[in-house]
């Protein structure tokens, strides 16, 4: 072998060790991580209520009509609030890792005939734990799987 078919053995090898630590530095383990951290979806902000499915498979939406209507929303500050179809609410949580445990919540007192303000939050007080669907839905799920609330991130 001479010397110039060396050199180009050498080049080649060269190029290909600086492409594979210049990929290295490019994809790692621990920056997919870091991206599915950031990219990963979290409580706050304001979701609308679309079904809550109980332990029996009964299954309980808002009335027809009223579907935009029950919303609750998490501030970063650890407060909560939202809307339902006869008054607003609020109060506060507190998450750890998955588990989430609301305050008292307290809400204005207007009546209203046929209203599902009570069951919505009862529905919101009953959970303990969040997760969210591959669509991005917000899952409340009730302490001893009794039940699970659905909610959209409100646009």
């Amino acid at each position: 072998m001479n010397t110039t078919n060396k050199i180009i053995i050498l080049l080649i090898a060269l190029l290909i060790v600086i492409l594979g630590f210049s990929f290295l530095s490019i994809y790692s383990p621990q920056q997919e991580a870091q991206q599915e951290v950031v990219n990963s979806p979290t409580i706050t902000g304001k979701w609308v209520w679309r079904d809550t499915v109980m332990q029996s498979e009964e299954v309980v939406s808002p009335a027809e009509g009223k579907e935009e209507v029950f919303t609750i929303e998490f501030t970063k500050a650890g407060e909560v609030r939202g809307t339902t179809d006869c008054n607003s609410f609020s109060g506060s949580y507190k998450v750890d890792g998955q588990n989430i445990v609301f305050g008292p919540i307290a809400s204005t007192e207007m009546f209203c005939e046929a209203s599902q303000q009570v069951l919505f939050i009862d529905f919101v007080s009953r959970s303990n734990t969040y997760t969210f669907d591959v669509t991005g839905h917000l899952i409340l799920v009730f302490k001893d799987d009794a039940g699970a609330m659905i909610l959209e991130k409100s646009l």
